[in-house]
């Protein structure tokens, strides 16, 4: 699970890492299967303790809505 510290419109600060914007590309692990994914951040939405990232993934035309619990604590980055 991801830490949300800071909160603001179309952007969070995580675990002290750093800021995460809508429209930057990402990359993190899926908790349950150990799965990579990689996208860029369509929209950053959900309630302050539930966010969720709608992402759109390389290769694909289809877009993918992950909660901050099902990501690996410790994985989530942005790739420049």
């Amino acid at each position: 699970m991801v830490i949300v510290e800071k909160d603001k419109f179309g952007s969070i600060v995580i675990d002290g890492t750093g800021r995460i914007d809508e429209g930057d590309k990402i990359e993190f692990v899926v908790e349950s299967t150990g799965e990579v994914k990689q996208g860029n951040i369509i929209k950053i939405c959900g309630s302050v303790k539930e966010r969720k990232f709608q992402i759109l993934p390389e290769n694909s035309e289809c877009e993918e809505l992950w909660s901050i619990f099902s990501i690996k604590e410790g994985t989530l980055k942005v790739i420049k």
